[in-house]
């Protein structure tokens, strides 16, 4: 009614609220070896945090098994007041969100990566997309994914 496009106001939102941007990638891994070696992953993610994923340096942990979070920059922790799963999330320094959960009924593990950033105007919406999308290649790199 105001000559205005759903694209359009898409794109004012995200110059009010932010411009974010979300991947997911899923990977199978076959049989017990598969199961076995996505256990490990979680592990590994659990017990060693890594300080950095693709550039940016991981400030908190969720770790939804332990209902615990972590701040990474001062050690501190809470708890998580939601039912135990087995995902763990990592959150950056530029509010990055990368969360990791195995299948519970196949040997498969999704990441869902969450990136954000200011748009300040509609006109430099296409090359912060594409600033977008270079994070989120650089954090699937950092992954090894």
């Amino acid at each position: 009614s105001n000559g205005s496009s759903f694209y359009e106001v898409l794109i004012d939102i995200y110059t009010k609220f932010g411009f974010y941007l979300e991947d997911l990638v899923s990977l199978t891994r076959k049989g017990m070896k598969g199961a076995e070696e996505i256990a490990k992953m979680m592990e590994d993610f659990r017990t060693n945090t890594p300080q950095e994923i693709g550039g940016e340096r991981i400030i908190q942990m969720m770790d939804y098994q332990s209902s615990r979070t972590k701040n990474l920059e001062n050690g501190t922790e809470q708890p998580i007041e939601l039912p135990k799963s087995n995902v763990v999330q990592f959150i950056t320094d530029k509010g990055t969100k990368i969360t990791a959960r195995p299948s519970g009924t196949e040997p498969k593990i999704k990441f869902y990566i969450s990136v954000n950033t200011k748009l300040e105007n509609k006109a430099d919406f296409a090359k912060t997309k594409s600033a977008l999308e270079s994070r989120i290649a650089d954090i699937k790199k950092g992954l090894g994914l």
